[in-house]
C-alpha cells in the first residue's frame, strides 16, 4: 500500500502532550492550507506513483492533525475533495490519524459517510502511568475501547506505539506489546521517544534512551508483532529536514536507518541461536539480504565464517542453513511470557 500524504495544521488537538512538537516531527508547516489545494496535490502524487509503483494500491492519508477533533464542516470539506479520486487510478480509500479519545459513534458514522477506510490511533502506551506522564489525557482503557470500536465497524485500524518514555520499564513495555498482540490491530508503527526542543519533556530535562539502550525493545516488539501477523509498517520518525536541524532533537534514538538496524538484530539473534559451523552457507530472501548481512555489515563481521547470499525464490523471514529450511518468525527468539499468543 502506497500513501499520498496530506499534512494538516495541528490546530484541532485539545491536548498538548509532553513529547509533541508536530511541526518538527512532520517536517512541514501544513502545506495544504485549504481543501481546494487537495485535488492538485493528489494528482501530482499520482503522476509519480503510477510511474514508480505500478500495480500497487494507494490511499489518500491525512497526517499532522488530530483529524476527528477538527471542525466537522472543514473535515467534511477535506474528505469531499478526495471523493472523486476514490476507485480511480488504484486509489482504494482514505486514511486519517486521530486520538483514542476522539472516536465515538458520531465520529464513526461521519468517517463512514465520507469513505474513510483506515484510522490510525496515537496510542503510545497501554501503561496508564506512562500515559499520565506523557500528558496524554486518556487512559489505556480508552485506547482499547476505541480500537475495538473501529474494528467492529469495519475500519482498517493502525496504532502508534512509543518506547523510551518516562518511567517505562522493560516489563511495562512488554505488557504494552502483549496488549497489542491481544487486540490485534491491522498495523503498528513504533517510535522511540524523542525529546524535541520546545516540548514539556525538554523543559523538564528528560533524557530519552539512545539507540543502544532501546534497540532490544524495538527488536522484541517488531519480532513479536510480525510473528503474529501484525505488520510493523514504520520504525522511528522520518528524518525530516526540520528534525535534522541542530538542536531540534535533544535526546533519544533518532536514526535514518532504524528499521535496518532492528531487522539486522533479528537476524543476528537467529544466527546466534541455531548451531552454525564454520562452513555454514546461509540463504535468505533477496529482499532481506541486507538485513541478514547487518547494518554496516555488523552481522557479517560478527560471524565472518558465514557465507550469506540472497535468493528470489525465498519469502521474507525464510532462511536456508546448509539446505535446512527455517522460518525465523517461528523460532521463538523472543517470548512475551507463558500466555504469548501466536
Amino acid at each position: 500500500m502506497k500513501l499520498i500524504p496530506i499534512f494538516l495544521p495541528e490546530n484541532s488537538c485539545p491536548y498538548h502532550c509532553a513529547f509533541c512538537n508536530v511541526q518538527a516531527a512532520n517536517g512541514v508547516n501544513a502545506p495544504v492550507q485549504s481543501p481546494e489545494a487537495i485535488p492538485e496535490q493528489i494528482e501530482t502524487a499520482l503522476s509519480t506513483l503510477l510511474v514508480h509503483h505500478p500495480g500497487e494500491s494507494v490511499e489518500i492519508a491525512f497526517f499532522g492533525g488530530t483529524f476527528t477533533a477538527g471542525d466537522p464542516a472543514l473535515m467534511a470539506d477535506y474528505l469531499q475533495k478526495c471523493g472523486p479520486f476514490i476507485g480511480k487510478d488504484r486509489i482504494v480509500g482514505i486514511r486519517v490519524s486521530t486520538r483514542p479519545d476522539c472516536v465515538d459513534d458520531e465520529i464513526i458514522a461521519f468517517l463512514k459517510q465520507y469513505g474513510v477506510t483506515t484510522v490510525e490511533l496515537g496510542v503510545e502506551s497501554f501503561d496508564n502511568n506512562v500515559l499520565r506522564l506523557l500528558k496524554r489525557g486518556h487512559n489505556a482503557e480508552t485506547a482499547i475501547h476505541a480500537i475495538r470500536h473501529l474494528q467492529s465497524n469495519g475500519f482498517i485500524t493502525g496504532i502508534h506505539l512509543m518506547t523510551g518514555c518516562p518511567e517505562e520499564t522493560e516489563k511495562s513495555f512488554r505488557n504494552t506489546v502483549r496488549t497489542t498482540l491481544k487486540i490485534r490491530p491491522d498495523t503498528v508503527r513504533i517510535h522511540p521517544l524523542l525529546v524535541l526542543a520546545g516540548t514539556p519533556l525538554a523543559q523538564d530535562g528528560y533524557q530519552a534512551p539512545d539507540c543502544e539502550e532501546i534497540l532490544d525493545r524495538l527488536t522484541m516488539a517488531t519480532y513479536c508483532l510480525e510473528r503474529t501477523g501484525i505488520p510493523v509498517i514504520r520504525i522511528g520518525l522520518q528524518p525530516t529536514d526540520s528534525l535534522s536541524r541542530p538542536g531540534q532533537v535533544l535526546s533519544g534514538c533518532f536514526h535514518a536507518a532504524l528499521r535496518h538496524r532492528v531487522l539486522s538484530c533479528v537476524y543476528r539473534n537467529f544466527f546466534q541461536k541455531i548451531a552454525l559451523n564454520r562452513e555454514s552457507i546461509i540463504t535468505v530472501a533477496q529482499g532481506h539480504l541486507s538485513y541478514a548481512i547487518g547494518f554496516r555489515r555488523e552481522n557479517a563481521m560478527t560471524l565472518p565464517h558465514l557465507q550469506i547470499k540472497g535468493a528470489k525464490s525465498l519469502q521474507p523471514w525464510d532462511v536456508q542453513v546448509n539446505g535446512t529450511c527455517y522460518h525465523i518468525l517461528t523460532e521463538g527468539l523472543y517470548e512475551i511470557d507463558e500466555d504469548f499468543e501466536r
